[in-house]
């Protein structure tokens, strides 16, 4: 049902799209339908984005990252969501030879690498991200990696997104044997979280906690 709703969404739009560009432009049809087909496919993207990124049950963001796995970034996620890990190397490197991913670069190598449990050269990474929050989300998991639990704990203090600090707490009860507070900080991550977040959380925790 969503899928139809969002192909509705698109025809509705590429039919707007049309006849705006033909009342005002003066362009060849062909150029067009070119213009069209571009702001349709952004337009679906972003909306399949939005909604995978505000939902609340885990449910519905497996079923449309299943529905869209043939794109490389839902693929990936899936992939290392289930511990795919053939699923995650192609994906990764359909997104790393595509020039549009190109602004996501850093941050899908350092899930990639972190997937594979690999810290190595990832500051680098780190700092190419815009957003301070994640900057200082994958720094404390690499300080927790690395176990210098005093300076992960410093950066830790600066995160104010609710559902980072609970899953990097997790991180630290874990890497401290303490599994009770561990399971109750991941409880909390997973009630901050949405959409894709919250779906790779709870396959992690599945993973952790069984």
């Amino acid at each position: 049902m969503n899928i139809m709703i969002n192909i509705l969404i698109g025809v509705i739009a590429g039919l707007v799209i049309i006849g705006t560009l033909e009342t005002y432009f003066s362009f060849p049809i062909i150029i067009t339908l070119s213009i069209s087909y571009i702001l349709i496919f952004s337009l679906l993207y972003g909306f399949l984005f939005m909604q995978n990124n505000r939902e609340k049950d885990s449910r519905k963001v497996e079923k449309r990252l299943k529905n869209n796995r043939k794109h490389p970034y839902y693929g990936f996620i899936l992939a290392m969501s289930n511990r795919n890990d053939r699923q995650v190397i192609l994906t990764y490197r359909k997104m790393i030879k595509n020039k549009k991913y190109l602004r996501f670069y850093p941050q899908i190598t350092i899930l990639f690498s972190l997937y594979f449990d690999q810290a190595l050269g990832l500051e680098d990474e780190i700092k190419k991200l815009k957003r301070p929050a994640w900057r200082a989300y994958y720094k404390t998991i690499i300080l927790l990696k690395q176990n210098e639990l005093n300076q992960a704990e410093e950066v830790l203090k600066t995160i104010k997104v609710s559902w980072m600090k609970e899953a990097l707490l997790c991180e630290w009860k874990l890497k401290i044997g303490d599994r009770n507070q561990a399971q109750k900080h991941a409880n909390l991550a997973l009630k901050h979280a949405r959409g894709i977040i919250l779906y790779q959380l709870k396959k992690e925790y599945e993973n952790k906690f069984s």
